[in-house]
């Protein structure tokens, strides 16, 4: 008996020792703070909008323009956050922070974790990839086009008329 018993604590803390994977926690606290800091410091005034009602949107405006967008869309097995920085006098992306969180399952017993943040900085043409709160990579990337996110300036663009509609 006292056997088994010992046998079960060990599988509880091995179980528990595997479901506690790394993730990008103090590497998504720092960008969630710099974003917030870029909001105040461009007086951006939040309106409350979603273009989609199945994927969050949180707006920022400045100028009429929308400056800072963040889309969370949620499935059974994973989580994808995109926070865009706008230049206002280009309407071009900046910077693009992507965090996407999967979580494979196995009849409902979780048997990985994957959590990957990249940094997208336009203007430089690099993508910066955190995994376990560690830069994974930096890499230079010339082919980077704003065209490839076809998805956000449609968000962008149904915001900001939605925003100035609202603001006559």
């Amino acid at each position: 008996m006292k056997n088994s018993k010992t046998v079960i604590i060990f599988l509880i803390i091995i179980f528990s020792i595997q479901s506690c994977n790394k993730n990008n926690l103090e590497t998504e606290i720092k960008l969630e703070k710099d974003f917030k800091d870029s909001i105040k410091k461009y007086k951006a005034v939040k309106f409350d909008f979603e273009e989609d009602g199945l994927i969050q949107q949180n707006n920022y405006f400045s100028n009429s323009k929308l400056k800072f967008l963040t889309l969370r869309y949620g499935g059974e097995t994973n989580i994808r956050t995109e926070k865009y920085i706008f230049d206002v006098r280009t309407d071009k992306i900046n910077t693009l922070y992507l965090r996407v969180e999967n979580h494979d399952r196995e009849e409902n017993i979780e048997s990985n974790f994957t959590d990957t943040i990249r940094i997208i900085d336009f203007h430089n043409k690099t993508v910066s990839t955190f995994v376990d709160d560690k830069l994974l990579s930096l890499k230079k990337d010339n082919k980077l086009l704003n065209n490839d996110f076809i998805q956000a300036y449609k968000v962008k663009k149904i915001s900001e008329e939605k925003y100035n509609s609202t603001q006559k």
